[in-house]
């Protein structure tokens, strides 16, 4: 009886043993900074490798890594960690459609998140400022999201380089905050109504306009705007136009003339 007791009780512990070594085993095998370390050593690999393939190899462990990383991470802070670090290595191999689903996770996890909202606002403007204009309500409401994170805050008058996820500008270098969001927005809201995407072109330009003077407050050095305000005034004579006011061709073209130089006083909208 003695020995079946000894017996039982080894073997319940060397159960026990077992199962903790299993435990253990399973938690290091989820840990996130192991495969962070790993993700990090993959890049760096993909940095020194001569040729193309085993770059392009290393690059889908760094990916893996970093994504078991995000998986298996406690906490909101370590995902968003690793989604940015997914960003950088998306950005170096031009996968803009997981960068953008990268910053679509952030925000989701923290819709206040500065820099994932800069960066996918400062896409759509690249985008619709190439060419592709059906973007520019998006460049809209992004700017006015943003905007609506940054108001009561000092986030305005940040520089944009704080933010920038597209490349390292030197510090200080780029526009600040308060008036390259205000510029976008408007002039978004200026290529809205200009195309008549709008069923309202007014009221679209009028916002346009709002932001753009609030600009030329803030840096009345800044050309930009000006040339924004001048075809602002031009855009609003071609509406009157087109509802039969031949008389506002000439008035637009001296608003736009106007308009166009910081030195001489804005007219009236």
């Amino acid at each position: 009886r003695l020995n079946k007791k000894v017996a039982l009780i080894g073997s319940a512990v060397i159960a026990f043993l077992a199962l903790t070594v299993i435990v253990l085993f399973l938690y290091l095998s989820r840990d996130p900074e192991k495969f962070i370390k790993d993700g990090d050593a993959a890049l760096q690999a993909a940095h020194s490798a001569s040729d193309k393939q085993t770059r392009e190899e290393e690059y889908e462990k760094a990916e893996r890594g970093y994504n078991k990383a995000r998986i298996y991470a406690k906490s909101d802070s370590l995902k968003i960690k690793m989604l940015f670090k997914l960003v950088d290595l998306y950005l170096e191999i031009d996968r803009w459609n997981n960068i953008r689903g990268c910053w679509a996770r952030i925000i989701r996890i923290d819709p206040k998140n500065v820099k994932a909202r800069f960066g996918q606002l400062k896409f759509f403007y690249i985008l619709a400022d190439s060419g592709a204009s059906r973007f520019w309500q998006e460049v809209a409401e992004q700017a006015s999201e943003l905007i609506d994170v940054a108001e009561g805050t000092d986030l305005l008058k940040d520089n944009t380089a704080k933010w920038d996820s597209f490349e390292i500008p030197e510090q200080g270098k780029g526009p600040r905050m308060g008036p390259y969001l205000y510029l976008l927005r408007g002039r978004a809201n200026l290529e809205i109504a200009s195309r008549g995407a709008v069923t309202d072109p007014d009221e679209s330009l009028a916002m346009a306009v709002e932001d753009l003077e609030k600009v030329r407050e803030l840096e009345p050095n800044n050309v930009d705007v000006y040339r924004y305000l001048a075809q602002a005034a031009i855009t609003k004579g071609e509406i009157l136009v087109s509802r039969g006011n031949l008389e506002e061709r000439d008035n637009a073209a001296a608003k736009a003339a106007g308009a166009a130089s910081p030195r001489r006083s804005l007219p009236a909208y």
